[in-house]
This record gives C-alpha cells, sequence and structure tokens, in this order.
C-alpha cells in the first residue's frame, strides 16, 4: 500500500488523538496528563521503547536493521496559557472541528504536529524493513519558555548523536524551515536611594535613573544589523518591576527585562557590551547613576520535580541551503507533495537553538499549521495539514534512516 493511502486509512485515528491531545490541558510545568497520554500511544503503536525520563519528556524509538539512533522527531509537549477565554470562539480545550480546522490551545504549537510524527513513527514500525537506522521521537517538557532544556536531557541521557534533527511541529504551513534568530533575556537594574514619598529629594528614585536606559534601547533598532535570510535582530523592553512595592516610598531599585532577538556573529559578549555602552552613555550626563547589566538566569522546575538553573540565551543558527540533510529532505517532502517545499526561516526561537545553536546537529523544520495562530486566540490546525505532515514524516524517516 502506497504511503499515502496507509495514511488516508487512518485518517479518523490521526484526527482523534489530535483532539485527545488538545483536549489534555498542558501549559509548561504541567504536561504530566499529556505525557501518559503520548506514552500510552506510543505502546499501542508498538514502538520498540517506550519511556518517560526524570525530566518529563517522553522518548519513543523505532529501531531499523541497526540500533544507531540516525534521526530525531523532537517536538514539545507544553502550551501556553489561554488568555481571556471570552476571546475564544470555542472552549479552547474543546478541540471543536470547524470548516476543517481543528481549534484550540496548541492546536498549531504544536499538538497536531505531535499526532502526525506520533503516528508516522508507528507506521515507520510496520515498515522497519525499509530502515538501515533507528529513529526517535522525542516529546519534550518547557520548550514555551526554556528552549531546548528537554531534548538536550534527551540526547544526553540516551546518549544519542543523531545525523539530524528534525525540529518538528513548529509551524512551517509544510514547508521547510533552515533556521531562525536566536533570542536572550537581559536585565538591566539601577539602583537608588530610599526615601519617604512625601520628602523624594532625600532618595534617589531607580524609576527615574532608568528612564534614559529605556530611551536609548528604543532607538537601537534603528542600528541594530540585519541578515538576508534571518531578517533584522532586535531589542524591546518586555518588564519594567520597582522595588519597594509599597506606598509612601520612593523605589531604590528597579529592573527591566530586555527581549533581545539576535542573528549570527551576535552572542552574549556583544550583548552586553552594547547595554554597558548604553550605560556609560547615560553616566556622562548623570554620573550618580549605578546600573547593572545581565543575562537572566533562573531555575526550572519540571512536573516531575527536577529541577536546573538555565541562562536565557538561546543562540540564532542556519543551515545552508546546498546542505546535503537539506536536500535529502526536500526530496523526501517533494514525494509528499510532488514539488519542493518552499525553504523559509523562523521568527520565533525552537528547540534548535540548542540542537543545532549549540552542538552543531544539523536541524531542519517541518510542521503542519501557521506560526500565525501559534499562541493566539482561536489557535487552530486544517485537518490537511494533519494528515500531509504524516506523510511528510514518513517520507523523511525512510529517506533519513
Amino acid at each position: 500500500m502506497k504511503i499515502n493511502e496507509l495514511v488516508e486509512k487512518e485518517k479518523n485515528e490521526i484526527i482523534n488523538f489530535c483532539k485527545e491531545l488538545i483536549k489534555c490541558k498542558s501549559e509548561t510545568g504541567k504536561e504530566y496528563e499529556v505525557a501518559r497520554l503520548i506514552e500510552r500511544k506510543m505502546n499501542e503503536l508498538n514502538y520498540d521503547l517506550v519511556e518517560i525520563d526524570d525530566v518529563g519528556n517522553v522518548i519513543g524509538i523505532i529501531y531499523g536493521q541497526s540500533n544507531k539512533i540516525q534521526i530525531v522527531f523532537d517536538g514539545h509537549m507544553d502550551t501556553v496559557a489561554t488568555g481571556i477565554l471570552e476571546n475564544w470562539k470555542t472552549n479552547p480545550y474543546g478541540a471543536e472541528i470547524i470548516n476543517n480546522r481543528i481549534y484550540g490551545r496548541g492546536a498549531s504549537d504544536m499538538k497536531g504536529a505531535l499526532a502526525s510524527m506520533i503516528f508516522a513513527g508507528g507506521f515507520l514500525k510496520r515498515t522497519n524493513k525499509r530502515l538501515n537506522n533507528g529513529l526517535a521521537v522525542a516529546c519534550v517538557v518547557n520548550e514555551e519558555n526554556h528552549e531546548g532544556l528537554g531534548i538536550k536531557h534527551v540526547l544526553q541521557k540516551k546518549k544519542i548523536m543523531p545525523r539530524c534533527v528534525i525540529r518538528v511541529g513548529e509551524a512551517t504551513n509544510l514547508q521547510l524551515s533552515i533556521g531562525q534568530r536566536g533570542r536572550a533575556e537581559v536585565e538591566v537594574l539601577t539602583i537608588g536611594k530610599i526615601a519617604h514619598g512625601s520628602t523624594p529629594w532625600l532618595g534617589m528614585n531607580a524609576i527615574y535613573e532608568i528612564v534614559p536606559i529605556i530611551e536609548e534601547v528604543s532607538k537601537m533598532n534603528k542600528i541594530l544589523p540585519k541578515h538576508p535570510l534571518l531578517g533584522k535582530s532586535s531589542i524591546t523592553v518586555s518588564h519594567i518591576i520597582s522595588k519597594p512595592l509599597k506606598g509612601n516610598i520612593v523605589p531604590d531599585l528597579c529592573k527591566i527585562i530586555l527581549d533581545r532577538r539576535i542573528i549570527p556573529n551576535e552572542n552574549e559578549r556583544t550583548l552586553i557590551k552594547e547595554i554597558k555602552e548604553i550605560i556609560e552613555k547615560v553616566r556622562e550626563k548623570s554620573s550618580k547613576i549605578k546600573a547593572k547589566v545581565r543575562i537572566i538566569e533562573t531555575e526550572v522546575k519540571t512536573y516531575t520535580g527536577y529541577k536546573e538553573r538555565v541562562k536565557k540565551y538561546f543562540p540564532s543558527w542556519l543551515m545552508d541551503k546546498d546542505n546535503y540533510i537539506v536536500k535529502m529532505a526536500q526530496q523526501a517532502l517533494r514525494k509528499t507533495f510532488k514539488k519542493s517545499p518552499r525553504l523559509i526561516c523562523w521568527k520565533f526561537s525552537t528547540d534548535g537553538s540548542y540542537t543545532a545553536g549549540v552542538l552543531g546537529i544539523p536541524t531542519i523544520g517541518f510542521g503542519p499549521g501557521s506560526e500565525k495562530t501559534a499562541h493566539s486566540y482561536n489557535e487552530n490546525i486544517p485537518i490537511d495539514h494533519l494528515i500531509k505532515a504524516t506523510e511528510g514524516y514518513i517520507n523523511l524517516g525512510i529517506e533519513l534512516c
């Protein structure tokens, strides 16, 4: 039976599993139920090995004629919050089908892709005589806030160094992604002098001290570099916090969080340097200013109770369009769509920051749905994308294994 016929035969099962995944709430740090659901489905599909590690990732393995893991399908189980429920036209956990689209939180980011790749693994299990090497399907935790955390543990603890990581699921509209900008969360802190609110002249307001820094940051976007494929690097103030958080007090501490999107040739050192230069520029006008800058580090806790300290720095990466993995992926997807997929780059950050940006493993992206609906109200995925993505993952598995 041809691959498209095989998938079409089990179309309803794929759709129903996608709906089950959406109905299972799994905001970051709360992936327990969806992990158990995925574990059960992988066992039903007769994966050779299924396990949940101490971090909470679900790993399913299909062995080929060799036990060597050639590729890893990587997708995340967590979702962002729903936001204001009144702004949804459906129940965000109802998985309703309207006009051949499944609606719900995580539909395009990325439970539709999870359903497709998990079933693709099941199909490949039945035809594993065609595979020279094995593949792993890694469904990871905490990606929305700390991309790379889950897949790092999968690769380290299973001692896998694959030929390729298919960063599946992050929506590509069924096109082929070969890169992304990176990101960093940068904290700038100003220190003032506390005083009673009735006598502010006796203190030094830390909020006032940070205002000229914000003004200089706002000018940066005009001069930040641009990449021909990844686009422009950018910076914006995403949070501002002052302390003490009580009335009648001049705050002696204020901090801003900067969302900094980065392109190749930008790194931790250059990010810190540019902000320090702003602080020095402001200090020339006000020698009293006391300010510090750092890339944020935070402790992550997964649903299993596992804890790890993580730096909020995620490098950019880009595959050469002539790389043999890219060429093979195009060839595989040509069998699905009868034409080569368009090469694109993601605007957002993914686990590729770790697999490609840190480890240098060839990484590509292919997923159903549009990034425009991800994280938004009325998130949805077209059913035909769900089915075609399953075919695409099967062909990618055959070609690359």
